[in-house]
């Protein structure tokens, strides 16, 4: 089916719609979900691919379901949601994470698996409350602020695959003590601010970049 576009002023003003069933793909011209206050229920049908941008922006849901057929979270798709207590997103299935997927999502697993995942975009999971995450070996670069201001984010692996990050991924990640660098023979470049708050770093291969720890208080580093 075609993309649908929405203006949003289509549902303003509804303030009774608390279910939301999603089966085609659509855009949404607007920094809102559709009806963000009254939602509760979220259903993604088969058809659907993507998550839209911007569609639980917001909501405060008391159920979601995802078809299998989904494998992109587009921009901000889930940015100030609140997950039903107790849901387990289904991320092993998920391909391609957009800018602000998950920006300032404050119900997500505390760890979370991303081996599946072969594209995160800027901002993905920035102010989320994660705590462990697990990188795929799909990964070759980890763009901006991904993962900044988790500060429950303790310790994380970098795969031998990624050889890049971008300004300030892990920047104002207060608790993030242990990073490991996995082996690789080819250089990371690491931009100013990477690991600004990072004390302990594992490092088992080639490090590249003018000042790659110069706001990063180091207490161990083990070449």
């Amino acid at each position: 089916a075609e993309r649908l576009d929405l203006d949003w002023t289509v549902l303003n003003g509804t303030n009774n719609i608390t279910e939301l069933v999603i089966d085609r793909d659509y855009r949404y011209g607007n920094q809102k979900s559709i009806c963000q206050n009254t939602v509760k229920k979220v259903t993604l049908g088969q058809h659907v691919t993507r998550v839209p941008e911007y569609a639980c922006y917001h909501m405060s849901l008391d159920e979601l379901n995802i078809s299998a057929n989904v494998t992109t979270i587009g921009n901000n798709a889930f940015m100030y949601c609140t997950f039903p207590e107790g849901y387990t997103f289904p991320f092993a299935q998920i391909k391609t994470i957009e800018n602000g997927a998950f920006y300032v999502c404050s119900s997500l697993p505390a760890n979370i698996d991303l081996t599946g995942v072969e594209s995160i975009g800027e901002n993905a999971f920035r102010n989320s409350n994660v705590q462990t995450v697990k990188l795929s070996s799909s990964l070759t670069t980890l763009d901006k602020y991904v993962f900044s201001n988790c500060d429950n984010l303790t310790a994380i692996n970098i795969p031998s695959s990624i050889n890049s990050f971008t300004d300030n991924t892990f920047q104002y990640c207060n608790a993030l003590t242990n990073v490991t660098f996995d082996y690789s023979s080819t250089a990371l470049t690491l931009e100013d601010g990477t690991f600004s708050k990072a004390t302990n770093l594992t490092i088992d291969r080639k490090i590249s970049g003018d000042t790659p720890f110069s706001t990063t208080k180091v207490a161990k580093v083990a070449l």
